[in-house]
This record gives structure tokens, sequence and C-alpha cells, in this order.
């Protein structure tokens, strides 16, 4: 059935690569595929189509240590058995990283939160205190006057290469924490925001100095009056 399906690929014109430790090299030359191994599979494949037997080396192939190397936005689809996914290692990361986005904590795995690469999440985390506390004080300022907007600037010698979704849902949790009876975390901050009619911009500027945000402002505001934190 691999084989077959890999023939298809290869007719609708993919770039098809196999992992088979039973398969040979002339085999594959014939189907015109390239045999790699299982590490590279995981890290150059963007669909997966799984074609094995269940055997105490097929077992859970396809567990946590595989999907830490598999491409974001990649695809799997099993025709196989059930078992060569550890079905169940998967499902307990996806609660746990449920969990912690509704307590408001980051997760490298983070579910319908900002999704963002492990490098970026450990540059980030030093300012993602900052982010939240710029939200908290700038509505602090606001008082009982209200706003409609939220404007956040960064600072960084990045420029607009900068990855701003974490600093920007930390920020809006900040904001409506105190403004708002509904619980507020990672996942939900923008939505709620979206919900009240609140306008949320960003402008990223070019700074100086070699740390990744140089400075952080937040500005809520109406039509005629605006309060910034920085």
């Amino acid at each position: 059935v691999g084989s077959e399906v890999g023939r298809r690929a290869k007719g609708l014109g993919l770039n098809v690569v196999a992992y088979d430790p039973y398969a040979s090299a002339e085999k594959a030359a014939a189907l015109g595929v390239r045999l790699v191994s299982f590490d590279e599979a995981l890290q150059t494949a963007d669909f997966f189509s799984l074609h094995m037997p269940l055997l105490p080396t097929t077992k859970n192939l396809f567990g946590a240590e595989a999907f830490a190397k598999i491409k974001k936005g990649a695809r799997i689809i099993n025709v196989a058995r059930g078992g060569v996914i550890d079905e169940e290692g998967v499902s307990i990361e996806v609660v746990e990283a449920v969990v912690d986005a509704l307590q408001g904590k980051l997760s490298a795995n983070a579910v319908n939160a900002p999704m963002v690469p492990q490098e970026v999440l450990k540059e980030l985390r030093p300012y993602i205190a900052l982010a939240e506390g710029l939200g908290k004080a700038a509505v602090s300022l606001v008082k009982d006057s209200g706003f409609t907007d939220v404007s956040i600037t960064y600072s960084s010698p990045r420029g607009d290469d900068l990855d701003t979704r974490l600093l920007r849902a930390n920020v809006l949790k900040g904001v409506l924490e105190g403004t708002t009876t509904a619980m507020v975390n990672l996942v939900n901050a923008d939505l709620l925001a979206k919900n009240r009619g609140i306008k949320i911009s960003e402008v990223t500027v070019r700074g100086e100095g070699s740390e990744v945000l140089s400075s952080m402002s937040v500005a809520l505001g109406t039509a005629n009056t605006r309060f910034s934190a920085a």
C-alpha cells in the first residue's frame, strides 16, 4: 500500500521520501522515492502517510520525541494500526497545555494560545511579566474614563521581525483582568478584547542595543483621550 501511495504522490508532482528499514535501495529507486532515516523523515516531511504493521518496534513509534521533531503544520494520515501513534501520551500533553493556558501560564505546546518556537519563548520570557504589568498600569491610569482602543509600541533591534504574539497576549491579559468579571488568560484575551469592540494596534520600531526588546509602551484611549504606560 505504501508503494502505491508513493507512486501516486510522485504522479502528482510531490517530492516523496520514505523510511522503511526493510526496503531495498533498488526498489526505492524504481519508485522514484528517496530512502531516508526516521529522523530525517520527521524533520523534512509536510505530510506523513503511515503504512506498517503493529510490532514491538513500531508500537508508539510516533510519540512525544517524534512529535517534537516534526515540522509545525505537518499532517499525519494514519492508515496503519492505531498503536503506532502514542495517542495517550499526545492526549496528556494536549490536556496539560490547555490547563497551563487557562491558568495564564506559558506552555511550549500551547493549544489555541500564541504558538511560538521554543527559542522565541526563551528570548521573550523575561519580558512576559513586564507586558502584563504595563497592561495593568495603563488600566489604572484610565480609571473610570473607559477606553476603546489599545495601542502597543515595541522598540527592538529586530524591527518588524520581532515576534510579538506572546507580548500582545500578555498585555491584553493585564488590560482586561481589571475590567471584566470573565476569566482572562492567554487563550481568550484577544477574543475578549475584540468581543468588547476594543481596537488593538501594534507598532514595532527599530531600536538600538543587543537585547531582543529595547522598550515597550501601552496606551489606552478613546477618540479624545489617551493614557499610556511605558
